[in-house]
Order: C-alpha cells, then structure tokens, then sequence
C-alpha cells in the first residue's frame, strides 16, 4: 500500500512547474506530473532522476475532458488517492494587449485554457482528493491577475486569473468542513507583500514550499530585468 504524500502538477513542464517539482521531490513528496505532450514529461522525468526524485508522467490535456478523464482514471488505478493537486500558472494566447480591440475569440482560449481547463481538472480530482485523510488544491495565478494593476497588457489572461482566485475562494468556501482545503498563491500579492516589508507566514509544509519557490522565482526575474 502506498504511504505517501501524492502531488499533482498540472502543467508541469512549464512556468514554475520543474522549480515546484524539484522541491517537492526533495522533501519526499511522490510527483504526478501532468503534461499535455508526455515526450516532454519524460524529459523532465528523467533530469529529477538525476537528482535522486522518482517522479510519474501523466498526460493531462487541460482542454480535452477525455484526457482529464484518463489522467483521473490513471491515478485512481496506479495510486487510489490525492493529497495535493497544484494547478500551475497558465498561457497567454494575448498578442493585441489592448482590450478595445483584443478580440473575444482569443480572450475564450485564454479562458479554455487557463480557467475552464483548471475548473474541469479541479472537480475531476475531488474524489481522489477526498479519499486522502487531509488534502489541498492549490491554484497558482501569475502576474497581472491583480485587479488592482492599472496595466492593459494581456486583458484576456488577466481576467482569466482573476476568475480563478475567485473560483478558488468560493472552492475553499464549498469545501469548509471536508478534508479538503484551497487557496490561490498570487506572484503580485506576493511581490505586494515582500515590498512592503512583511513576512509570508504560511504553516503548511507542501504550501509553504510552493510559496517560497514562486518568491525565488519573482526574486529572479527582478534580477534579470534590471
């Protein structure tokens, strides 16, 4: 019987999805990375083997509800339960950043992609989630997903993110009272946060993790623009 903590991270191949995984793997966790092109997820799959981590590829089409079908099938055979789904970043299909003209049809690819796509996998994964003693869903949502930013680059990927910190808040609040926790880590809130002098106090080990993976990341991206 399998006695361990099994994470999935969806979109493991891109954003801050390698950085997560190799921290994860380090502290023990078993990885399911969920890939949309499984050559790529075996790549990755064998630069953590380097590093001593044991990670399994799962094809995982975020648009495609028969691949989100078979990624739940495929885990519930090979493992029986979830204790971590991590929703990783998102892409932007934006390229006429200006919301008077950014047209609706690539505003939806946004959305199919980075919003429905996590929705879908999310209620999907909930019964193997539930089936863990304790569990969490945690949504990652990039820069520009502020509502307050004043910026109109990426209309579509913006608005994108923002629904789902809102779908994640009123997850967290449908799930009150199971095993199962949400919440949303946001690159600008942290940035927000950090600027300002205050500490990221975050109890929950795999949480915390993935909250300082994204800080070193922000760190170095500040550093590689100035």
């Amino acid at each position: 019987m399998i006695n361990k903590t099994i994470t999935l991270i969806t979109n493991a191949n891109q954003s801050m999805g390698y950085e997560i995984a190799t921290l994860l793997g380090h502290a023990g966790q078993l990885l399911l990375l969920g890939v949309h092109d499984s050559q790529r997820g075996e790549r990755m799959a064998a630069e953590l083997l380097k590093q001593g981590i044991h990670a399994d590829v799962v094809q995982l089409d975020l648009t495609c509800r028969a691949s989100i079908n078979g990624a739940k099938d495929y885990i519930d055979t090979n493992y029986g339960y979830l204790n971590t789904l991590i929703n990783n970043g998102g892409t932007s299909y934006d390229h006429d950043f200006n919301p008077t003209t950014l047209s609706s049809f690539v505003m939806r690819q946004d959305f199919e992609a980075n919003f429905f796509g996590l929705v879908d996998v999310t209620q999907a994964m909930l019964p193997l989630l539930k089936k863990a003693s304790t569990s969490q869903i945690i949504n990652l949502t990039g820069h520009l997903a502020g509502m307050t930013h004043n910026h109109a680059a990426g209309a579509g990927y913006r608005a994108s993110q923002a629904a789902v910190n809102q779908f994640t808040i009123d997850l967290r609040q449908s799930l009150t009272g199971t095993s199962v926790t949400a919440n949303f880590i946001n690159s600008d809130w942290l940035d927000r946060h950090v600027g300002a002098g205050r500490d990221v106090v975050v109890t929950d080990e795999t949480l915390r993790t993935v909250t300082m993976a994204l800080m070193a990341a922000n760190e170095v991206a500040r550093v590689s623009t100035l």
